[in-house]
């Protein structure tokens, strides 16, 4: 297998089986034993999103590139690109629009509950993504995997939250976690023990609880905090005698949006960005000032083992040279999940190495 591939990974469909999209907006599946690139279709862009897409620096101005992605079982997975979700049938290779997405291109999540669960009903479930700087009503919504009907299940009130970063299923409790941001009370954690019936804030107040990429651990919450005005930290929320404490465990370089669950690691990433305060529109669009929860202009990608509790850098790679706003943020994006973290297909974006290019790391690289 080669180590460098001119494709964006979007997510695993097995251990060995990565869907993927090239320039051209095709989806194919990449089977990493065999090194075979089978073409599923093509993303039904327009003549114009097509041709921006061959080219780095319109691809990224116009976040052609972004995209979230969840296995369904075997054969589908469906994918959330420009405020539409796909389900991608890799066997029968068709790729069909299911619903829009109502708020922002796409969520940073999805979370798929099992017809297994107990309590909790199961579907597709994730919440609004989007700037929404006036805290307008945000949502909370489940879809039926199969009919892929949608429905809101939670609204979060005017004046409450920014958006939603993610809907994270407790097998252990059968319990649904949820987390919001971004600043002052927006930045917090919550619980749901009934589908949504009652949402209870857990945490809130504090970037400390501003979070993404989260995963639950013999009942313990790993998450990395997404704060780019503040110090961040691996974080590691309990209970003890029914309060809920949170222990900063290591601090990292910069803010987390992309990682997750990888074997028995936590897989994440911190990208190189600004605080988002400017004091007008031309810094807004030239400013490469970094914000205070960033330490250098590096992007780094880690590995957190959660049986000997140890965190690793296996990799960095610095920010190229063009502001963030109109260029995007000094990335590493990768789908978590899904495979063993012996491979991660780290996508470069906004770096000055292998620009929007996948490289393929060891996950125990020093």
């Amino acid at each position: 297998m080669k180590q460098v591939y001119s494709y964006i990974p979007l997510g695993w469909i097995n251990n060995v089986r990565l869907l993927v999209c090239n320039r051209k907006s095709q989806l194919l599946v990449h089977d990493l034993q065999a090194d075979r690139l089978d073409v599923i279709g093509n993303l039904p862009l327009s003549p114009r999103q097509k041709f921006f897409m061959h080219f780095s620096l319109s691809a990224r101005a116009m976040r052609l590139v972004n995209f979230t992605c969840i296995a369904l079982d075997a054969d589908r997975v469906l994918l959330a690109y420009r405020s539409v979700a796909y389900l991608v049938d890799v066997l029968k290779k068709e790729i069909k629009p299911v619903f829009r997405i109502d708020k922002g291109k796409r969520p940073l999540f999805f979370c798929l509950v099992n017809s297994s669960a107990k309590k909790t009903f199961p579907g597709i479930y994730y919440g609004d993504y989007c700037s929404n700087p006036d805290k307008e009503p945000i949502n909370i919504y489940n879809v039926n995997p199969h009919t892929f009907e949608k429905k809101v299940v939670y609204t979060f009130e005017k004046g409450m939250i920014n958006h939603v970063h993610n809907v994270v299923y407790d097998e252990g409790r059968d319990c649904i976690w949820v987390f919001t941001g971004d600043f002052g009370d927006s930045a917090a954690i919550w619980r749901t023990d009934d589908s949504f019936d009652t949402l209870k804030c857990i945490l809130k107040g504090n970037q400390d609880y501003r979070t993404d990429v989260v995963i639950i651990e013999k009942g313990d919450l790993w998450y990395a905090t997404d704060a780019p005005c503040a110090r961040n930290h691996l974080m590691r929320l309990y209970v003890i005698n029914g309060e809920w404490k949170i222990e900063k465990v290591a601090p990292l370089n910069g803010p987390v949006i992309y990682g997750g669950r990888m074997g028995d690691k936590l897989v994440f990433s911190t990208d190189v960005e600004s605080d988002g305060i400017y004091k007008n529109r031309f810094e807004a669009l030239t400013s490469r000032k970094l914000g205070k929860g960033i330490k250098d202009y590096n992007a780094y990608l880690y590995s957190f083992d959660l049986n000997n509790k140890e965190l690793k850098e296996i990799y960095r790679c610095k920010k190229d040279i063009l502001p963030f706003v109109v260029f995007q943020f000094g990335a590493i994006m990768f789908p978590g999940g899904g495979c063993d973290g012996s491979v991660i297909p780290a996508f470069h974006v906004a770096l000055n190495k292998h620009p929007l290019k996948t490289l393929f790391l060891n996950g125990d690289t020093d």
